[in-house]
């Protein structure tokens, strides 16, 4: 039922008032399934957990969801999640395709150049993007992706809420990365972060946080208890935030 759920969130209006209440776990493992590309009804997980939530190498705004719109709610759900949607290639080829643009005219600009992603952002073990609520969820496993990339959401907006989350997984990116968001506009409150954000050399790595790697909102009563960043490697390193432009 939920594979064919998701087959219909394809369309924006479809979730639009819909309640999804779980009365089981869920393992997609070798199932066809791909994601809810847009979420706005009441989704409530019953504490139940959804597993084999994996992906690999896709375009951006990818989690269990797409994106939560701004009626949207996800509560009470655990995620298994293996996502690397950042295809790692590290052969002379394609590190010299990175520079026919053009020499780099730094050190700086040409570890950038090496070490940045595909372009693939806005990815999160919950959501891609969220716009509406999501609260007292958990996401395990692993999440790696180029940029906006969270343990809970890749993007809170400002119109977003996270309340009550936890993240247990290993969480890896290049520009904002974050255990509950890798960037935040809107409010994240009373949530943890259990995972390793960047634990391995990255000298592309920008705005790493506990909580948030970016933040231009609220982030409130939040803990982080997991390693962050790489030893004197990457730029704007935190056990909240990584870069902090809103309210702490």
């Amino acid at each position: 039922e939920f594979i064919d759920l998701a087959k219909r969130c394809s369309l924006d209006s479809y979730s639009k008032g819909k309640t999804v209440i779980l009365n089981s776990d869920i393992d997609f493992t070798g199932k066809d399934f791909s994601y809810l590309a847009y979420w706005d009804g009441y989704l409530d997980g019953s504490g139940y957990t959804i597993s084999g939530v994996s992906f690999k190498a896709v375009d951006g705004q990818r989690g269990l969801i797409g994106i939560v719109g701004e009626s949207g709610t996800v509560k009470n759900l655990n995620i298994a999640a293996d996502i690397t949607a950042k295809e790692e290639k590290n052969n002379a080829a394609s590190i010299i395709n990175k520079f026919k643009d053009g020499i780099p005219t730094s050190a700086s600009e040409a570890v950038k150049k090496i070490t940045g992603g595909d372009g693939v952002s806005s990815i999160g073990g919950v959501a891609g993007v969220n716009k509406g609520t999501i609260v007292n969820c958990t996401v395990s496993g692993n999440v790696y992706s180029s940029s906006e990339t969270g343990g809970i959401v890749g993007v809170n907006e400002q119109s977003g809420r996270i309340e009550g989350c936890k993240n247990t997984a290993e969480i890896k990116g290049d520009l904002n990365t974050g255990g509950i968001a890798g960037k935040n506009n809107g409010m994240v409150k009373w949530s943890t972060n259990e995972g390793k954000v960047n634990p391995d050399p990255n000298e592309g790595a920008q705005n790493t946080g506990g909580i948030c790697g970016r933040s231009y909102g609220a982030v409130e009563q939040c803990t982080n208890y997991g390693d962050i960043g790489y030893k004197n490697t990457g730029y704007n390193t935190g056990g909240i935030t990584g870069c902090q432009n809103g309210y702490i």
